[in-house]
């Protein structure tokens, strides 16, 4: 029992960092789109970049958002049962 709390232990502290880089990916993410825009319309210019770091951004926060869902049992769940399918 107490090596099952240690290894909870160490997965919520994994997941907790899972977490904290998720809200700096989303942060980024709402820096870099502003950014873009306020340099296309105000100055007529544009980061190159800034579109696919948003893109790679955003992939991080799904993969890493997934499991951190999953452990904590808040992932969507679609229950199918046997008799609806039938009725179809």
């Amino acid at each position: 029992m107490k090596t099952f709390k240690h290894i909870e232990n160490i997965f919520d502290k994994i997941f907790n960092i899972f977490q904290s880089v998720q809200i700096l990916s989303l942060v980024l993410i709402c820096s870099l789109v502003f950014i873009q825009i306020v340099l296309r319309e105000v100055f007529n210019i544009g980061i190159a970049w800034a579109f696919e770091l948003s893109c790679f951004f955003q992939v991080t926060m799904v993969w890493l958002g997934a499991p951190v869902l999953l452990y904590k049992e808040k992932n969507i769940r679609i229950n199918i049962r046997r008799q609806d399918v039938e009725e179809v």
